[in-house]
């Protein structure tokens, strides 16, 4: 079993950390990953007798280049019918997600996500929650800081305003190229050097999280990891984004394009996490090794007050003899010989033999 990230739950407790959430939670709720989505997309363009476009995305699938699928098929369908199609695509199901029960219950200021739906908002309403929605234009990210709460970040925007949104390759370019989207660059770049981050159900392939990577890598430091739940990555390259960017990959497995194997690694950590009401959220950690002198220094303080060499020894001997005989049954008696066993099994039997 993997090890828990104290310095992971150190973080998300403080109340303070960001989450960025993919694909992976949406997926547990019918809606498709980008591979499916690309094939819906194909599928269109395949009823509509569009054979030569269809070989393209085809070719471009076989890469992965799903921004590329996209292009070709607004060229097709134009912008108006490509958003429809995508908006029905990702309505999923009303259900309630065992991953974004985790995700909406853990005390994250805020979200960030590159999805389009708004499986998150809803769950997060589900719960009583007050979550204000916006989007990437200039106003929406210009009142973003690393103080902000309370806010869910669709960072490449929705099908309700298709200018903003960034599917195709084109739209790719224009948000990490163009001078237009500066602004979006550098209220991003800004926020991540701020805010401790979880990325949360990406997959190496997604076109996103490379984008996103990009801009880990740029400012992860030793005092400011990134911590990732992510699958796809080979152990080599999980290695590389430790070692030379303290970007902490959490991996999974996701044979099935479900995300499935991740609901195992929120509920490995969920025990080691306060809840959004908890009052223990914001509190400072406990510093172990202040708490291990601080011991240390009770019990020389307890030895020199009793005065009596064998004093605490005594009273741990006590403690366990008090044990052994409230495990006996009621009116039984306790041979020597028969307790003196179970304390050899409880204790040092190196001491006990001293104490005959």
């Amino acid at each position: 079993m993997a090890v828990i990230d104290r310095d992971l739950v150190r973080a998300v407790n403080s109340g303070r950390c960001f989450a960025l959430i993919g694909a992976g939670p949406s997926c547990e709720l019918g809606v498709p990953s980008w591979e499916g989505l690309a094939r819906k997309v194909v599928e269109k363009l395949n009823m509509l007798g569009e054979a030569a476009i269809v070989r393209q995305c085809q070719d471009s699938a076989s890469r992965k280049n799903y921004p590329r699928i996209f292009s070709l098929a607004e060229k097709a369908l134009g912008k108006a019918e490509l958003m429809t199609l995508v908006h029905d695509a990702l309505r999923g199901n009303n259900i309630s997600g065992r991953l974004y029960q985790y995700i909406v219950s853990w005390p994250f200021a805020c979200y960030l996500t590159t999805n389009f739906d708004d499986h998150l908002t809803r769950h997060l309403k589900a719960t009583g929650l007050a979550f204000i929605t916006s989007r990437n234009s200039r106003d929406d990210l210009s009142v973003i800081h690393s103080t902000s709460k309370n806010l869910v970040v669709k960072i490449h925007g929705d099908t309700s305003v298709p200018q903003d949104v960034v599917l195709t390759a084109e739209q790719y370019l224009e948000f990490q190229k163009s001078p237009t989207r500066q602004y979006w660059r550098d209220s991003l770049m800004s926020l991540f050097k701020m805010v401790d981050l979880v990325i949360i159900g990406y997959s190496a392939t997604d076109p996103n999280l490379q984008e996103q990577l990009k801009r880990a890598k740029e400012i992860a430091s030793p005092d400011h990891p990134i911590f990732m739940f992510a699958t796809g990555f080979e152990l080599s390259d999980i290695n590389e984004l430790y070692q030379r960017f303290n970007i902490r990959v959490i991996p999974y497995k996701d044979a099935d394009g479900t995300h499935r194997e991740l609901h195992r690694l929120l509920a490995r950590y969920d025990p080691f996490v306060a809840k959004r009401r908890s009052p223990s959220v914001g509190l400072e950690p406990i510093d172990e090794s202040a708490a291990a002198l601080a011991s240390s220094i009770y019990l020389f303080t307890q030895l020199r007050i009793a005065d009596e060499k064998d004093y605490v020894i005594k009273r741990a001997y006590e403690a366990v003899v008090t044990q052994v005989l409230s495990e006996a049954m009621e009116k039984q008696w306790v041979p020597f010989d028969s307790l003196r066993t179970s304390l050899a099994n409880k204790t040092f039997a190196s001491s006990l033999s001293e104490r005959k």
